[in-house]
């Protein structure tokens, strides 16, 4: 028998000693297990998750500091614990382990050797769908022995078909899209592959889907080329990995289905299910009479983990006789150790040379105190020297940007140099790059030297390159001379015409050399784009120095600011993304930022959607790591939280959140699927009718809800004044007027939200799957309202969730919720969803199946068949249009539901779910 008919399995684990160990057992049954996860009254930020439980310490192995415990020095602050239940539908839990003991294995078998048409289909919930690497899903074949057959597979997180004809050739197709993640990780992915379409050609089309059941929807273009086949392998069909020899990762994660088809569409030759499969079970036979093996590294499993953080707290309690010892673990997920710290991060540029190993760099930005240039690395410092005049080197007041702390300023009426001794580096004599940051050069002239280390001796020529930046003709040469001590010579190789770094700023320049036998080749970028190069007889070494120089004895104002001096050896990141980082990273989507950021800090990081498809970003600010990532999310209406699974962090993209499919259906009406209270709330808590948005370093957009009843009109034609003001990284002027239009729509959304839906699973157990599964973001319904409420279905978003486990057995999920109404959209091009206004033209009656309604602003309603049926509001009540005829008014006909009143006409229609300006077709 299930729970509730037989005990909760509950799962404690603990990483001690590095391994996880199960600690079950001393785990208190008379107190519950409390989860919190997401935010609690629409937070403006997710709060870290937060779980309590109770250990039985009458041994003392939970006093992390007593000497003779079991556990002293494997255990402590942040030590990782996860707890899990056994419940629901099972699934083939792989671990990404490489090689032939990992998923689901059936032998070659006369149906499975398909040579033609073939449809592969494969539902899974996976931590590693994002991988950069390849990531084996199911294949038929090895790369041994000419067995080569076909492998679908994830590479740079686009799907990928690779096939065989011959068994040892391969031929590749790459979808021509990334593959779009649901926030819960869960997707079914599908291809089909024509290997001969009839016009002498193979087509390639990959699909996606919520599960394997469908519907399927289209991904990227079709892929095609020539007529082709697919060889008879004799090699197993595996799922969860692919070819049985091919070192690519495996899927880590859950695997719900497998389907493979002769033809498109076609006979269904192998189909597990591993869902309905016994947890444990070592190998089973699926609905087409093949039989499975699971692998040994994978299992069969319904453990569903519903925390994984780290013991923030070991507070050991006792009663007055001392027999009775406790420790009540307070564990949180990482949102709370990464909000610890309040040191901000380093610019974005010295970010970006720190992570790309340069051979060394000066950044400039010592204080105003200074006498010289540290090195960021720890090497020789870049001193300054003044040639003529009576000025010096203003430190800590250069100004390159804004989100960059200051660098030097070069002085007025003064000539003069900074040196910078390089370190030795003979893998640089190879091909080295040297960069400067600028702004400000606007008057004057600007040398720069780079001199290489000769050769054996001191006695052997010195390679120098000359940069010479001339604002004046808003041009930039290039030189190189030979220097000995008896001899020298100086050659002109290129001007950069319209250079365009002498108006604001920042700006960057770099020089790379690349030796090449008797000659050197040289490029100039400016700005990340190659302006000029060449290649000139003369062997240059690895660099010696670099001497930034100055012209300025007759400047009276200089605003010359220089920093981040670096020198590259063969292999620097290109001068694009280094310009880029210096730029702040302007431009750059949210969910992107976050995660460089968090690959930078070395945390895992799992998006959803398409990251590079969230909104654009400004330069990101010396802020603390947590506040630039939770920033990104904001500028984009999503998310950042902690993954339920793993140690990790996720983004949930506004994207993610329009127009979902029901995660968790529930019926009033039925019996233990609503727990009480069910108590909603119709106040002013979210309420914003006049917000404006400033973006950093720009404008103000500001939005006002001039009319209706959460209006900025006084009561009762409106609710008054709720004002806002937010400022948000974004990246174009563009921008703030339309994130202040979203917050005025969703602070004016009118409806009631729910602060606590609860589910009590022990009440309903067939809604473990779909309950267990909800989190921060996902979409609820409650159908069957009771009849003191409004008649249609109850449409929420979880914003999140406090989990209370109790031994042994209760479980209760309680969602705090708000309305989804307002995230339902429409995807706006040309065409228009509906009025600016319209009112019934006539009475109706309950039984009323056609109305007719007079539009008062805007154009007329659709009439294509095509855009039918669709939903609106009409007085409280929802009617599903059928059909509208454009006459001299416009005629709805309607479904029709028992129980809805008469309407008096002049009644204001508007689209089910949204105001009138949130939807759009086109109008007649």
């Amino acid at each position: 028998m299930a729970f509730p008919q037989t005990p909760l399995a509950v799962i404690v684990e603990m990483l001690i000693g590095g391994v996880w160990t199960d600690v079950t057992q001393w785990v208190y049954t008379r107190n519950e297990i409390t989860i919190e996860r997401g935010r609690k009254d629409e937070g403006k930020q997710v709060d870290p998750g937060r779980c309590t439980l109770t250990l039985n310490n009458r041994d003392g192995r939970w006093s992390s500091r007593k000497p003779d415990g079991p556990y002293y020095g494997l255990i402590g602050r942040n030590t990782l614990v996860r707890v899990s239940v056994d419940a629901g539908a099972s699934y083939l839990a792989t671990t990404g382990v490489v090689g032939g003991s990992t998923g689901a294995s059936t032998p070659d078998a006369a149906a499975l050797d398909i040579t033609g048409d073939i449809d592969v289909r494969f539902d899974a919930t996976l931590d590693n769908w994002m991988e950069e690497a390849s990531v084996e899903l199911a294949g038929k074949g090895a790369t041994t022995g000419g067995q080569r057959s076909w492998l679908l597979l994830m590479r740079n997180r686009r799907l990928h078909w690779r096939w065989s004809t011959t068994g040892a050739d391969e031929f590749e197709r790459d979808c021509t899209v990334e593959l779009p993640l649901l926030p819960s990780g869960r997707r079914a992915v599908r291809v089909t592959h024509d290997v001969n379409d009839g016009s002498g050609g193979n087509v390639v089309t990959f699909w996606t889907a919520e599960t394997i059941a469908g519907p399927w929807t289209q991904l990227g273009d079709p892929v095609t080329g020539s007529v082709t086949s697919i060889f008879n392998s004799s090699a197993p069909v595996r799922v969860g990995d692919g070819w049985s020899d091919l070192s690519f990762f495996a899927t880590s994660g859950a695997v719900h289905a497998f389907e493979l088809r002769s033809g498109i569409g076609g006979t269904l030759v192998a189909s597990p299910d591993f869902t309905s499969q016994t947890p444990g079970a070592a190998s089973f036979v699926d609905g087409s009479g093949l039989t499975w093996t699971i692998g040994a590294s994978t299992s069969i499993s319904n453990r569903k983990t519903r925390f994984n953080g780290e013991v923030s707290a070991w507070p050991v309690r006792w009663d007055v006789s001392g027999e009775d010892v406790e420790v009540t673990v307070e564990a949180a997920g990482i949102l709370r150790r990464i909000g610890q710290g309040n040191a901000p991060l380093a610019p974005a540029i010295q970010r970006h040379i720190s992570a790309n190993s340069p051979i060394e760099c000066w950044p400039l930005t010592d204080g105003v105190l200074a006498t010289r240039g540290d090195s960021l690395l720890g090497g020789s410092p870049m001193v300054p020297r003044i040639e003529f005049g009576t000025g010096s080197i203003q430190w800590g007041k250069g100004a390159l940007a804004e989100w960059i702390d200051p660098v030097i300023q070069l002085p007025s009426s003064t000539d003069g140099t900074m040196t910078g001794q390089a370190p030795v580096n003979a893998a640089a004599a190879t091909g080295w790059s040297v960069d400067f940051s600028l702004a400000g050069v606007t008057t004057g002239d600007v040398d720069i030297l780079i001199a290489d280390r000769g050769a054996a001796t001191d006695a052997d020529p010195r390679i120098g390159w000359y940069l010479a930046l001339m604002p004046g003709t808003n041009e930039v040469d290039l030189f190189v001379s030979s220097v000995g001590e008896t001899s020298s010579s100086s050659t002109f190789l290129a001007t950069v015409t319209n250079a365009g770094i002498f108006t604001g700023g920042p700006h960057h320049i770099r020089l790379k050399v690349v030796p090449g036998g008797a000659s050197t080749a040289w490029t100039v970028y400016l700005d990340g784009v190659s302006r000029a190069s060449g290649s000139h007889g003369v062997v240059t070494k690895a660099v010696r120095w670099m001497r930034p120089g100055w012209f300025l004895n007759a400047v009276t104002d200089s605003t010359t600011a220089l920093g981040y001096v670096t020198y590259w050896g063969p292999a620097a990141p290109s001068a694009a993304t280094t310009y880029a980082a210096l730029l702040g990273n302007q431009g750059e989507a949210a969910a992107v930022r976050a995660e460089r950021l968090c690959t930078e800090a070395g945390i895992t990081f799992r998006p959803s959607g398409v990251p590079g498809a969230t909104t654009l970003l400004g330069p990101q600010l010396q802020q603390t790591f947590l506040e630039v990532v939770q920033d990104s999310a904001a500028a984009d209406s999503g998310a950042v939280y902690e993954d339920r699974e793993d140690v990790a962090l996720r983004f949930r993209d506004r994207n993610g959140l329009y127009n979902q499919a029901v995660a968790l259906a529930l019926d009033y009406a039925a019996d233990g699927e609503v727990a009480p209270p069910l108590e909603p709330v119709d106040d002013d808590q979210a309420t914003r009718n006049d917000v404006a948005v400033t973006r950093q370093f720009g404008v103000t957009g500001r939005v006002v809800e001039e009319d209706g009843p959460l209006s900025v009109q006084a009561p009762p034609d409106g609710v008054g004044t709720y004002d806002e003001a937010v400022t948000l990284s974004l990246y174009s002027d563009n921008q703030p007027v339309q994130h202040a239009g979203w917050r005025v729509h969703l602070g004016t959304w009118d409806e009631a939200r729910y602060p606590v839906v609860r589910v009590d699973l022990a009440a309903a157990p067939h809604l473990i799957d779909d309950a267990a599964a909800v989190d921060l973001g996902d979409r609820l319904t409650i159908s069957n309202p009771p009849e003191w409420l409004p008649p249609e279905d109850i449409d929420l978003l979880a914003q999140g969730y406090t989990e209370v486990i109790g031994h042994p057995n209760d479980w209760d999920l309680r969602f705090n919720c708000t309305p989804a109404g307002p995230w339902t959209v429409i995807e706006v091009q040309e065409d228009r969803a509906d009025t600016a206004g319209s009112e019934l033209a006539a009475s109706v009656t309950t039984t009323d199946t056609v109305l007719s309604v007079t539009t008062t602003a805007g154009p007329l309603w659709i009439t294509e068949p095509a855009q039918f049926p669709f939903d609106v509001r009409l007085g409280g009540e929802v009617v599903t249009v059928s059909l509208i005829t454009g006459l001299v008014h416009d005629v709805f006909s309607r479904t029709v539901a028992a129980g809805w009143g008469t309407a008096t006409s002049g009644h204001a229609w508007t689209t089910a779910g949204g105001s009138a300006a949130d939807y759009s077709v086109q109008g007649v």
